[in-house]
């Protein structure tokens, strides 16, 4: 075997790797080993707990994410909801200054000029701090405006604390469309089958690798600092909390909702921009992969790392392969032209299929983990390109409560 045949068995591994060989590792090191489930019985006072809202032109959902926060059955004096407006210039501002005066608990505050979700969160995580300094009894909940919560779901998250090792604990989403004949139905599909990746890793080691974002709690004294301009703050926060020696973990019984768009060139825009922030975390954490420890290590490069270098693997593999079947190895080309005909065709005709309200899940989801890699590309070159503000456009928002 060649140096270059070697190369492309070795690109075409990567490809497969994160997507196929880890999450199946991961699964039968679970069920060989069937980690105790963690008890979660809370004693004593419940935890102190602050809410974390960033929004930018809510008013679509703000009023009722408030509401899902306010309602909860949590104890009220040990709750309260810190809300930065990110120079919001809808009604987001009024609809949040109404319920503020009815409600003290929520805490707004108003920025005149856009600065960025990072800008936001860490100015209101430090008013936090300044009125409850950081301890073991106080947990940061950070949270999307277009996440709507169970009456029970905080205080099923916040009980994981009562183990002193947990340093970040994530919750279940469960996403929702008025439509199913786009992508929504594959989104809700890869999202459960990432969710219960997360899971097995953080019973077995503790790694939980990223919280979703959309809702996840965060015991104040693990909480850091984030840097100016980053676009992904939850894996930032979840992999700082776990290189300082506290687990991540998932609770599957703190129940979220999110109403989540049908179309894909909206969820493609949206994957571009976390595709940008994870080559951000990329660039921050590969440089401190020396002081993880051996399985967080692994974790990170087997589940996150490989992940998102997956397209440029597959695109060196898929040119290598061309080039091998062109030149000295013939008996390749019918092989690459059925490959080229997957990647080309099978999406254009679910293209052509969608325009006539017609879903074919295979070509769907196909066309799905094509477009998201493809957004994954893209979000390197914006990367590469330079990023100075982390400011965001949420996406149209649909309500399908």
């Amino acid at each position: 075997m060649s140096v270059s045949e070697f190369i492309l068995l070795f690109l075409i591994f990567l490809v497969v790797y994160p997507y196929v060989i880890y999450p199946l590792i991961v699964m039968g090191i679970h069920y060989v080993c069937k980690p105790k489930p963690c008890q979660q019985e809370f004693e004593g006072p419940w935890p102190y707990v602050s809410c974390i809202i960033s929004v930018f032109n809510e008013e679509a959902v703000i009023r009722e994410k408030l509401n899902t926060l306010l309602q909860s059955d949590y104890p009220a004096d040990r709750l309260q909801v810190f809300i930065g407006s990110d120079g919001s210039n809808d009604s987001s501002n009024a609809i949040i200054d109404e319920v503020s005066k009815n409600d003290a608990r929520v805490v707004p505050i108003f920025f005149s000029n856009r600065s960025g979700k990072t800008s936001v969160i860490n100015a209101l995580t430090n008013k936090i701090l300044a009125i409850r300094p950081a301890s073991s009894d106080h947990v940061l909940i950070y949270t999307d405006a277009n996440i709507y919560l169970e009456p029970q779901t905080l205080k099923r998250l916040v009980r994981g604390f009562s183990k002193a090792d947990i340093a970040v604990i994530d919750t279940r989403i469960i996403q929702r469309s008025k439509g199913d004949r786009g992508i929504s139905g594959t989104e809700r599909n890869y999202i459960q089958l990432e969710s219960k990746l997360k899971w097995m890793e953080g019973r077995l080691w503790g790694m939980a690798m990223g919280a979703f974002g959309g809702c996840y709690a965060v015991r104040s004294n693990d909480g850091c600092t984030l840097p100016d301009g980053l676009l992904v703050d939850d894996f930032y926060i979840t992999m700082q909390a776990m290189m300082q020696g506290g687990k991540s973990i998932t609770e599957p019984s703190a129940i979220c909702f999110e109403d989540i768009t049908d179309h894909m060139m909206e969820e493609f825009r949206r994957k571009r921009r976390i595709a940008a922030g994870n080559f951000q975390n990329l660039r921050i954490f590969m440089g401190r992969i020396h002081q993880m420890k051996f399985t967080l290590a692994f974790v990170f490069f087997s589940h996150k790392v490989l992940r998102w270098l997956v397209p440029v693997n597959a695109l060196i593999a898929f040119a290598m392969a061309w080039v091998f079947s062109l030149t000295s190895h013939p008996q390749l080309y019918p092989w690459i032209c059925c490959i080229t005909f997957i990647l080309v065709v099978m999406p254009s005709i679910d293209w052509i299929f969608s325009k006539f309200e017609i879903k074919m899940q295979v070509l769907r989801s196909w066309s799905y983990f094509l477009f998201m890699n493809l957004a994954v590309l893209m979000g390197l070159f914006r990367y590469l390109q330079g990023i100075q503000q982390g400011t965001w456009q949420p996406p149209k928002r649909t309500l399908n409560q």
